[in-house]
């Protein structure tokens, strides 16, 4: 058989099958299923941004139907019912003057912590607010020390955010990054770094947790994490 009957014969490839991609519809903003979470990406339209999760997700009916059922969101949308202070805090329903004052304190508060400022500052940075907003009525209730910026930040907007992020781990695939640190009274730590991978792949780093060690072998290492893990209720074995 010569080499043209040969080429004739083979089967010409197929032309690959071009990918639609789902576009945001407003009506599912009306829509019961969905009200109260979905929102306009800020990506583009070819993506919903899901409020009670904080993420972004592709387009799609059945992805949103999908999203809506996962063990994640449903999770996440019980917490904002049972924990409606910092949700509905920074809603853009009208407040007292107290309300927006507690809300100004902890977006103070987030400032120093975002910029990696002294907790020192607090106090002066309220007065100068204070000072320059002489006429609001919000300015004149905020007060802060750096006690009171110290524990909005471990307590209120930190702990919100570790339990976001262990719910996150237990749900998902992780990589673990793991470093010794020692702080100024020489108590060695052991810095726990988790690597996660969204839905639309995209790749974080974020802090977990310091571990005071004693032993810094790897057989004691390895036992600190296990402990960590097992306290936190991750299943380590089978998603990391």
């Amino acid at each position: 058989m010569s080499s043209e009957e040969s080429d004739s014969d083979k089967t010409p490839p197929r032309k690959k099958a071009l990918k639609y991609e789902q576009k945001f519809i407003d009506s599912w903003l009306q829509d019961k299923k969905f009200k109260g979470w979905l929102k306009k990406s800020a990506k583009g339209n070819k993506y919903f941004f899901c409020s009670a999760c904080n993420c972004d997700r592709k387009c799609g009916i059945h992805e949103l139907l999908r999203h809506k059922s996962s063990k994640k969101h449903v999770n996440n949308c019980k917490m904002l019912v049972k924990q409606p202070t910092l949700t509905s805090m920074f809603s853009s329903s009208s407040q007292n003057p107290k309300q927006a004052a507690t809300k100004g304190e902890i977006k103070v508060a987030c400032f120093i912590a975002e910029h990696n400022l002294s907790f020192n500052v607090a106090s002066h940075l309220t007065k100068l607010i204070r000072a320059v907003c002489p006429d609001s009525k919000v300015a004149e209730k905020l007060f802060m020390s750096r006690t009171k910026a110290r524990e909005i930040i471990v307590n209120v907007t930190g702990e919100t955010a570790q339990k976001n992020l262990i719910e996150n781990l237990r749900e998902n695939n992780v990589s673990l990054l793991v470093d010794e640190s020692t702080d100024k009274s020489t108590i060695n730590h052991l810095a726990l770094i988790v690597r996660t991978v969204d839905d639309n792949f995209q790749v974080e780093d974020r802090f977990l947790t310091l571990i005071p060690i004693e032993d810094g072998t790897a057989t004691a290492l390895h036992g600190k994490i296990i402990e960590y893990f097992t306290e936190k209720n991750k299943p380590y074995k089978t998603n990391m």
